[in-house]
């Protein structure tokens, strides 16, 4: 494929703070291993990637392996400067030490426009996607890497996409809207 759509969360790559505040990171955590391979696959084929996080670090809907979440009980949020340096540090890892040139996108939550996502509110991730932007400014990754977004789904939702075209534009690089193919009858349909 010309393009891959990667997902991961940073319980992946970081077990936490220290004393002083400082994050406790494994980039050789068996996901992390995993995430590496995709990439190298990706890397080696010239397939761009978009990265990106699940959900927001406070969200765990649909984790299936909540034990190994240690940022869980830290509360952030998405709006959380401390997520947003998890993600840069992530970023510098990736494209700075592995050199990993595929990352060409990052999409800071998945379907923020659900219900079941712990945005859902276009205000909440427009200031999220604000103050991620200026933390990827400050470190000069804006260079390498462009946001993307609203990665609404539902077609109901599509004002999203409008909103961020309007409110947003200078934080994005690429805009995107998914929508799940029904079984059966080729149409499309939210989920």
């Amino acid at each position: 494929p010309p393009m891959a759509r990667v997902m991961l969360r940073a319980f992946h790559y970081c077990d936490g703070f220290d004393a002083a505040g400082k994050p406790i990171y494994d980039w050789d955590s068996p996901r992390m291993k995993k995430l590496y391979r995709l990439l190298d696959y990706c890397q080696k084929r010239k397939i761009t990637v978009i990265l990106g996080e699940w959900e927001s670090p406070r969200d765990n809907g649909e984790l299936a392996d909540k034990a190994l979440d240690k940022l869980q009980p830290l509360g952030m949020g998405e709006n959380d400067p401390r997520w947003h340096r998890l993600i840069a540090d992530c970023l510098e890892h990736l494209l700075d030490e592995k050199h990993y040139t595929c990352i060409k996108y990052y999409n800071l939550i998945n379907e923020p426009n659900g219900s079941w996502s712990g945005v859902a509110d276009f205000g909440r991730w427009q200031a999220a996607m604000k103050s991620f932007h200026a933390e990827l400014k400050k470190r000069g990754l804006l260079k390498q890497i462009s946001l993307i977004g609203p990665d609404a789904c539902q077609i109901e939702d599509s004002w999203w996409l409008d909103f961020t075209v309007r409110k947003c534009a200078s934080l994005i690089g690429l805009y995107d809207l998914h929508l799940y193919a029904k079984p059966g009858d080729g149409e499309c349909d939210g989920v």
